[in-house]
């Protein structure tokens, strides 16, 4: 089973983070596959708290846009 921590949800969500892409299609292909796996509360609580925040990323995501991409995991 595999278990993304906070990091890999950043980069995944952040176009402006570094390898983005790489990220991305990494999580996609695990939301895809038939394998199970799991997202820790305390990894989706750190990624909506540091998405978020202004003062790491400029422009913030805003906390709906946030949400949204926890739900589709």
């Amino acid at each position: 089973m595999q278990l993304p921590d906070v990091n890999v949800l950043i980069y995944a969500h952040r176009q402006d983070a570094p390898e983005h892409d790489r990220y991305a299609a990494w999580l996609r292909a695990l939301v895809e596959a038939p394998e199970p796996f799991a997202v820790a509360e305390i990894v989706l609580a750190g990624f909506l708290r540091i998405v978020t925040n202004p003062k790491i990323f400029r422009p913030a995501t805003p906390m709906q846009t946030a949400l949204v991409f926890c739900r589709r995991l």
